[in-house]
C-alpha cells in the first residue's frame, strides 16, 4: 500500500512468520525502479528495502511505476513542507 499520509506499508507471510515493512513519507524520498526487471521476474517493478533485506514489488496495475516513482518524490515534498512550516 502506499499513500500520502502513511508512506508504503508491505505486509506479507515468509516461512510461516508475518512480517510488515513500513516507511513514512520522510523516509522515502525517491522509490527504485526497474524496467523489465528480467532477474526475478520480467515486469517492472520496485523495490523497498530494509537493513536487511530488499522486498521487490510488482504491481498487478500495469503502467505504474513512473507514477510511484514521481507520487513518491512529490510526497516526500510536501511533508517536508509541511515539517519546515
Amino acid at each position: 500500500m502506499h499513500d500520502i499520509n502513511d508512506g508504503f506499508r508491505i505486509e506479507g507471510e515468509y516461512r510461516g512468520e508475518k512480517y510488515t515493512v513500513h516507511r513514512t513519507p520522510l523516509q522515502t524520498n525517491s522509490l527504485h525502479v526497474e524496467y523489465d526487471y528480467c532477474y526475478i521476474k520480467p515486469f517492472d517493478c520496485f523495490d523497498i528495502s530494509t537493513e536487511n533485506d530488499s522486498f521487490y514489488c510488482y504491481p498487478t496495475k500495469q503502467n505504474i511505476i513512473t507514477k510511484l516513482a514521481f507520487a513518491t518524490e512529490e510526497i516526500y515534498l510536501l511533508h517536508q513542507q509541511n515539517k519546515n512550516g
